[in-house]
Formats: structure tokens, C-alpha cells, sequence
């Protein structure tokens, strides 16, 4: 396996090593994955406008996107192709709250599967988890304090 690059070093580094066909599928998956929470996200803030925890977390589910393109090009695969609409936002900020914390749980979820398909590479191995860890300590908390009420710095109540 290839030593680690920083992030930098993985943005301008062109293919160090082409991976199997399963790689590709499984970087598909949790970039899909990904742009879905975003898109998810992004339905709320149009509806209910700039709000916490969404804002803060939408600008995090768009980094972990780039971190898995990164790593698919350090591994030979063109993953960001991937367009995902989302869900649409509900009625009240309250279920949006709920809504992602289901969001969270099934990327959490996905996550913990696709762990144990990366075994061999401990770099998607350390991203994954590392992304994991954000959903499940993070983002999956600040949504579900939000659903009981919490929206965090200038929340406001939910409506």
C-alpha cells in the first residue's frame, strides 16, 4: 500500500495505484451516500432558511465529498460523477430534525458495512471511519438535539 498523503498532497496527486473494480463500487457507494445527506441538507435550508445544525453540517457532508474523490483518484477511480437529489424537506423543522437523524443513522450504518469490504486498504479503511466517527459523534447528536429542541447557535426553536 502507498503511504498516506495529506490532503493537499492527495487534491494535486494523480493516480498512484489502480484498484479493483470493487474499490470503485464501495467509494461510489459512500460518496453517494454523502451527496444524498447534502442534498438532503441543502432541501432544508431552502425551505426553512440558513439554520443549525444544518448549515454547519451541509459545509461538512460537502467535505467529506471531497475527501472521497480524493481518495478514489489516489486509488485510479473517477467517483464524482454522482448527482443525488435528496430528500425533500417536511413541514416542520422539528421532523426535518428527525428526518436527518434517520439520515445520519443509515449513513452510519452504511459505513460500518463497508468497513468490513475495505480490510486490505487501510487508507479507505482510516477515511471511512474517520467519516463514520463524524456522522455517529457529530452530526447524528447535533440533529437529534435539534429534534428535541436544541438547534444550537442561533437556532431559534423549531418551528
Amino acid at each position: 500500500m502507498p503511504a498516506p498523503l495529506t490532503s493537499s498532497e492527495a487534491a494535486t496527486n494523480t493516480s498512484i495505484e489502480v484498484a479493483d473494480p470493487t474499490l470503485d463500487a464501495i467509494l461510489r457507494r459512500a460518496l453517494e451516500q454523502e451527496r444524498y445527506s447534502e442534498a438532503t441538507y441543502r432541501n432544508i435550508l431552502r425551505t426553512f432558511g440558513s439554520r443549525n445544525p444544518f448549515l454547519a453540517i451541509t459545509e461538512s457532508e460537502v467535505q467529506h465529498g471531497r475527501t472521497l474523490e480524493a481518495l478514489g483518484a489516489r486509488y485510479g477511480q473517477d467517483i464524482g460523477a454522482t448527482d443525488v437529489l435528496g430528500e425533500p424537506a417536511p413541514k416542520t423543522m422539528t421532523l426535518a430534525c428527525q428526518l436527518a437523524a434517520k439520515v445520519e443513522t443509515e449513513t452510519i450504518s452504511l459505513y460500518d458495512g463497508l468497513l468490513l469490504r475495505v480490510t486490505s486498504y487501510p487508507e479507505v479503511t482510516r477515511e471511512f471511519q474517520n467519516l463514520r466517527a463524524a456522522s455517529a459523534n457529530s452530526h447524528l447528536t447535533a440533529f437529534q438535539s435539534c429534534a428535541e429542541g436544541d438547534l444550537g447557535i442561533n437556532g431559534g426553536p423549531p418551528q
